[in-house]
């Protein structure tokens, strides 16, 4: 009786640990996958975290059966490729991470794995606003980050225009003086003396 019980308390515990996956993007739903490629920093867990996507293809194999790089059988879906930096036992960490985009609660969502030397890592993000994602995140050890995630893509210095500054509202300063923006850059016009 007390290993039924606590067979099921493990069950029970199991399954509200894990995130539902994303599930495909139906055919024809209008939802349409911007370009995130780019540098994106926020926090997960109250721990800092950084996410840099260096690759996002329309069609990405994420199940099935493979030969070499063929992929015989299975589902693609959108996907991206890059680099997750998280805090690990007190230390930034960067891995390998790659993920694909799918539907959770009608809502277009991005599923990110990383393996860091410890075990797995797993984001849930959806679009929380312009160049912003949020969501909850979960390692498979207990020294890793856990819970919410929020990223803003970082913008990098502005392109130049003859005679213009550009301005960072976030931090208060000017372009070269910051070199990152995480809003969108505020181009003054020169002023005339």
């Amino acid at each position: 009786m007390r290993l039924g019980i606590a067979l099921g308390a493990v069950m029970l515990f199991a399954a509200g640990c894990t995130s539902p996956l994303p599930q495909p993007l139906p055919a024809g739903a209008g939802v349409t996958v911007g370009d995130i490629r780019g540098s994106w920093r926020g926090t997960w867990g109250g721990a800092p975290a950084a996410l840099l996507i260096t690759d996002q293809q329309l069609q990405a194999g994420y199940s099935g059966l493979y030969i070499g790089s063929y992929q015989l059988l299975g589902n693609e879906r959108p996907g991206v490729s890059g680099i997750l930096t998280s805090q690990i036992d007190k230390e930034q960490t960067s891995v390998r991470a790659y993920g694909w985009f799918g539907g959770l609660d009608a809502q277009l969502t991005l599923r990110i794995l990383a393996d860091s030397p410890s075990g797995q890592q797993r984001l849930t993000l959806r679009p929380g606003g312009p160049d912003r994602l949020v969501g909850v995140g979960e390692s498979s050890f207990r020294w890793g980050p856990n819970g919410p995630i929020e990223l803003t893509r970082v913008r990098q210095g502005p392109s130049a225009e003859a005679g213009y500054w550009y301005y960072c509202p976030s931090v208060l300063a000017y372009y070269p003086q910051t070199r990152t923006c995480d809003q969108p850059w505020v181009k003054v016009p020169p002023r005339r003396e």
